[in-house]
């Protein structure tokens, strides 16, 4: 699936797109600066927001010394990695996803993870805490679609398989995550364990209606949260 990048100054011109599916990376104040837009008719477009160029991140009022991002493979993981070791250089930064990372940056230590086998999960938990307790956790991991799942408009497209594909990324992979990465966090000093939703899984905000499984897998991502900080 392709990304497309639109700029936060001036125009970009004309988006071309050929694929069926396709991802736009809006900039931090959400709009595009695209001319115009050319797209074959049934495309189906996700759009992001860059944090990039986020001056004043929620996540960036602690000075973490030990850091992990999970899923820094994509395109939100990727720039949250960059930002990070941007504003922490002294930190150590350790870095997950399913791939070989193709751009690595020279102060971060990448790492494999098989998100479908928890022994990886508890693995990688225990590995990047041997020397030093973690003080900032981001789970960037997290699934919309793929080609064979696509977001549902009404009941009828409504099937087992996409909840459990979908519940299966969005959802028990964070859980999992957190049953492992959560007790190494560091306990004399503020520490963050954050996991990416999205506003789609707000029960209150749904107003439009579809995207069932989606929007399901979203809404028991925030509870485990929830859950795990109460307790």
């Amino acid at each position: 699936m392709p990304f497309f990048a639109s700029g936060s100054d001036g125009s970009d011109g004309a988006l071309n797109v050929t694929e069926s599916n396709a991802a736009l990376v809006l900039p931090p104040d959400g709009v595009s600066h695209f001319t115009t837009v050319n797209m074959p008719e049934g495309t189906f477009t996700s759009a992001y927001k860059s944090v990039s160029k986020v001056e004043k991140p929620m996540l960036l009022d602690i000075e973490p010394r030990n850091i992990s991002v999970i899923g820094c493979s994509g395109a939100i993981g990727s720039a949250f990695t960059k930002l990070l070791s941007d504003k922490y250089p002294d930190a150590t930064i350790h870095a997950f996803s399913r791939q070989t990372h193709k751009t690595v940056l020279p102060d971060v230590s990448y790492h494999k993870i098989d998100y479908g086998d928890e022994s990886s999960i508890k693995q990688s938990a225990l590995s990047v805490s041997a020397k030093a307790p973690i003080d900032l956790i981001v789970v960037a991991t997290g699934m919309l679609h793929d080609d064979e799942v696509m977001p549902e408009k009404s009941l009828k497209e409504l099937s087992a398989a996409k909840f459990q594909r979908l519940f299966e990324v969005n959802a028990v992979v964070p859980a999992l995550l957190a049953k492992h990465f959560l007790p190494k966090l560091n306990r004399e000093r503020r520490c963050i364990f954050t996991a990416l939703s999205a506003r789609i899984g707000s029960i209150s905000d749904n107003q439009l209606g579809g995207w069932y499984a989606y929007r399901a897998s979203k809404a028991a991502l925030n509870m485990i949260i929830k859950n795990a900080a109460i307790e």
